[in-house]
């Protein structure tokens, strides 16, 4: 068995097979100890790897983490790593179908503002990974000659994303922090609800990475509108059409200039193209 193969086979031991027996492989593998059985020696393995995902996940997920508290957030890591165990490769990827776990599994289902929680930090986990690209810039703007302006479209940076919410996850998020300084505080320990909308408005976060740190914030559902039109690659005269459906009673040619520099200052544009 070459090295890069028993790698591969203790990662199974410890990862695949937690309270097994040991099996044979790694009794011919792995050194005896005076005190300890190889079942006993995986046991310590595999309860100290488990201990550093579930702490892993705290990192990754900390106000899910400090809503939920230790006992509640164990319970629901384990069960979703035993039904979507670690693979090898990035820790940021531990999580990548909790969202998908708990819309399929109860109590987690049924809990609305608990699933939104989650939906936002794997999107700020996700984003925080991608690439840097370089933003378009004001100048680059009015570098372009005023017979092509209704031309232009844009290319995103890839790091930003909008999220639907009926919960206000911006006060709650806030409330942990505030909660998260104070001294002696637990996990768990807060003792307020996750808001929630009263009316039937559309309410969208833009949620982004700027200088390499997550942000996120409320927008309007039209500025909502306006950039997903804009990571389409939909040009400027067709994001003029849409503001005029929209909000016809502006200016329309000024509220989408104002709406474009907008997008600019937010760092969500990588680089522009002419559409014939």
């Amino acid at each position: 068995m070459t090295w890069q193969e028993e790698q591969a086979a203790f990662w199974h031991w410890i990862v695949d097979t937690p309270g097994s027996a040991a099996p044979t492989e790694a009794e011919k593998l792995m050194a005896p100890h005076q005190q300890l059985s190889v079942n006993d020696a995986l046991g310590i393995y595999q309860n100290a790897y488990r201990g550093r995902l579930l702490q892993a996940a705290s990192e990754l997920y900390p106000v899910t983490y400090y809503t939920l508290g230790d006992a509640a957030h164990q319970q629901l890591w384990l069960g979703y790593l035993e039904k979507h165990p670690p693979k090898p490769g990035p820790m940021s990827q531990l999580g990548a179908y909790l969202l998908t776990y708990c819309r399929q599994h109860d109590p987690y289902r049924g809990l609305p503002a608990l699933l939104e929680l989650i939906a936002l930090e794997t999107r700020l986990v996700e984003l925080f990974e991608n690439p840097d690209l370089p933003h378009y810039s004001r100048e680059q703007l009015q570098n372009n000659p005023a017979e092509d302006w209704a031309k232009l479209s844009w290319t995103d940076t890839g790091d930003w994303t909008l999220m639907e919410v009926d919960f206000d996850l911006e006060t709650y998020w806030l409330k942990i922090q505030d909660y998260r300084k104070q001294p002696g505080a637990k996990p768990g320990g807060a003792d307020f609800p996750v808001p929630a909308f009263t009316d039937q408005h559309p309410r969208h976060l833009l949620i982004r990475r700027q200088n390499h740190k997550m942000h996120f914030q409320q927008v309007s559902p039209t500025f909502a509108g306006f950039i997903s039109l804009l990571k389409e690659g939909k040009n400027f005269a067709e994001l003029c059409e849409y503001l005029s459906q929209h909000d016809s009673e502006t200016d329309v040619p000024a509220k989408s200039l104002n709406y474009l520099l907008q997008a600019i200052d937010l760092e969500l544009l990588h680089q522009q193209t002419i559409r014939a």
